[in-house]
């Protein structure tokens, strides 16, 4: 398991469903992306209040410019990894998890498939990396 996995805490045979697990996994890394662009919202705010704390202008822009970069990737993974999410209208989505939902439950309860690393996730890392290089 690689360190930026998530374990779902999902109860019994849900963990277990791939694609369930998959969809979940990118909903979770979808919600710390942007959990992580909005405290960097808030802390690029209070270093704009408190102009005293930095060791001189230069850190001060420096830092700022960091956090713009980080926020540009956040935003762009989310972007990418939300449309994956979102395509789909509410009552096609809504159909499509009911069969799933109905096909893995005829399933034997003792076939126990492995967690698989969501496709919309790499997708989306992948074509960020490739903006990154192309605006470089």
């Amino acid at each position: 398991m690689q360190s930026d996995d998530r374990v779902i805490p999902w109860p019994g045979r849900i963990a277990t469903s791939p694609r369930i697990f998959a969809y979940a996994q990118c909903l979770q890394y979808l919600q710390t992306w942007l959990g992580t662009d909005h405290n960097l919202v808030v802390l690029r705010d209070e270093i704009l209040v408190k102009h005293g704390t930095f060791d001189g202008e230069p850190h001060r822009e420096l830092l700022l410019q960091l956090i713009g970069k980080y926020q540009e990737e956040l935003r762009d993974k989310s972007q990418i990894l939300g449309e994956r999410i979102y395509d789909e209208k509410p009552r096609q989505f809504g159909r499509r998890m009911n069969r799933l939902w109905d096909t893995w439950q005829k399933q034997p309860k003792n076939i126990s498939a492995e967690p698989v690393q969501s496709k919309g996730l790499k997708s989306a890392e992948r074509s960020t990396r490739k903006r990154s290089r192309t605006a470089a």
